[in-house]
C-alpha cells in the first residue's frame, strides 16, 4: 500500500471519529484535510482515491444522523397553562420527585400549576425547536395561544425565554430548568426571587417524595 494513501486514509476516518462529538469539530476537520491531502497526492487511481474520502464521510453522516434523532433530536413540547395566568413560568426536568408527564401523538404535554413551577421526572431530549402553546380553562378546555417567536405580529401570547441551571449549597447538583413568559396587554414585571423560588420548590418536592 501506498504510504501517502495508508496514512491519508487513517487521518481521514481518525479526523472524522474525533468530529463526532461537534464541539471537537476544531481539532478533528483539520485532521481530516491532511488527510484528504495525503489521499489526493498518492499514487492511487482517481477512483480508488475518491472512494477512500466519499465512504468514510457517508459513514459520519449516517453515524450522525443516527445519533441525532437517538439522543440530540429535540422533544416536541405541549404546554398548558391556566386560563388567565400571565407572568413566568420554569419547568425543572429529570427530577424523580417530580410529575410524569403523558404524551398525546407523539408530543410531551407538560400542564402547568396556577404558581407557575412545574417539576417533571422526565429528561427532554431538546428544548424549544418545537413548542405549542394552549391556555387550558376549569372544565378542561384548550385554547391554542400565540407563540410570539414564530407570530412576529403577536403582542400577547407565550415565548420561550431561554433555559439555565441553578445550584447552591443545598444542593448537591446543579438543577437544569426551562423558561417561559406569558404575556398580557399589561406587560409582566419581572420577579427577582426565581432563583430563590425554584431552590425551595424543588426541596419541597424532593422532600415530600422521600
Amino acid at each position: 500500500m501506498n504510504i501517502k494513501y495508508g496514512l491519508g486514509l487513517t487521518l481521514v476516518i481518525i479526523g472524522l471519529v474525533i468530529c463526532i462529538p461537534i464541539y471537537f469539530i476544531v481539532i478533528g476537520f483539520p485532521v481530516f484535510i491532511v488527510g484528504v491531502i495525503l489521499i489526493a497526492i498518492s499514487k492511487k487511481k482517481a477512483l480508488t482515491k475518491l472512494l477512500a474520502i466519499f465512504l468514510p464521510f457517508l459513514g459520519f453522516v449516517l453515524v450522525w444522523v443516527v445519533g441525532y434523532y437517538l439522543f440530540l433530536k429535540p422533544t416536541p413540547l405541549t404546554f398548558l397553562i391556566p386560563e388567565g395566568f400571565s407572568g413566568y413560568i420554569r419547568i425543572v426536568d429529570n427530577e424523580e420527585c417530580g410529575v410524569s408527564p403523558k404524551k398525546e401523538e407523539g408530543r410531551l404535554v407538560l400542564e402547568v400549576p396556577a404558581n407557575g413551577f412545574l417539576i417533571v421526572n422526565k429528561k427532554f431530549g431538546g428544548r424549544g425547536v418545537d413548542n405549542k402553546y394552549y391556555y387550558k380553562d376549569q372544565a378542561g378546555n384548550r385554547k391554542e395561544a400565540a407563540n410570539i417567536e414564530t407570530d412576529w405580529d403577536a403582542t400577547v401570547g407565550v415565548r420561550s425565554d431561554g433555559e439555565g441551571s441553578i445550584g447552591s449549597f443545598d444542593v448537591s447538583y446543579s438543577i437544569p430548568y426551562i423558561k417561559l413568559i406569558v404575556l398580557n396587554p399589561e406587560g409582566v414585571q419581572k420577579d427577582l426571587n426565581m432563583d430563590s423560588i425554584t431552590l425551595a420548590e424543588v426541596k419541597k418536592c424532593k422532600a415530600a417524595y422521600k
